[in-house]
């Protein structure tokens, strides 16, 4: 079963076959949300299973220990953001199904990377305005 607010774990393998000619190592990420625990989430979606039968690791940004802080260039709101060291140290694939949202209209990939940063740190960063989002999403 793929529930209508996750990617499919066939769009992820797809992806995670053309980047095989450019990375060498490569994780699946994701972070729990407020209300859901995403290695069930995964489990039940299957994205685990195609981790599993593609060789992949599965890094659950909650469970990452080791912080870094990056500097906004240019801010407007936020001066810095702490995410997983992981985080800054990768390229990122922001894969993410088209939801809407009653503040920015629909969030394309932009709830994924605001699941980048660790959830004590998004309770000091609400999307309550665009240049907060922005000022955030501009590091990446």
């Amino acid at each position: 079963m793929h529930a209508g607010a996750t990617t499919d774990p066939l769009v992820v393998v797809a992806l995670i076959h053309k980047a095989k000619e450019f990375f060498d190592r490569i994780f699946v990420v994701e972070s729990d949300a407020t209300m859901t625990d995403v290695d069930k989430a995964c489990r039940a979606t299957g994205m685990l299973q195609m981790c599993e039968d593609n060789n992949l690791k599965f890094i659950n940004l909650r469970r990452e220990k080791e912080r870094v802080d990056l500097e906004i260039p240019n801010h407007e709101v936020l001066r810095w953001i702490r995410v997983p060291k992981i985080v800054a140290d990768s390229a990122i694939i922001n894969t993410a199904k088209l939801k809407t949202h009653r503040q920015t209209g629909v969030t394309l990939g932009m709830k994924n990377m605001f699941g980048l940063l660790p959830t004590n740190s998004r309770l000091n960063i609400t999307l309550t305005t665009s240049a907060r989002l922005s000022s955030m999403l501009i590091v990446f």
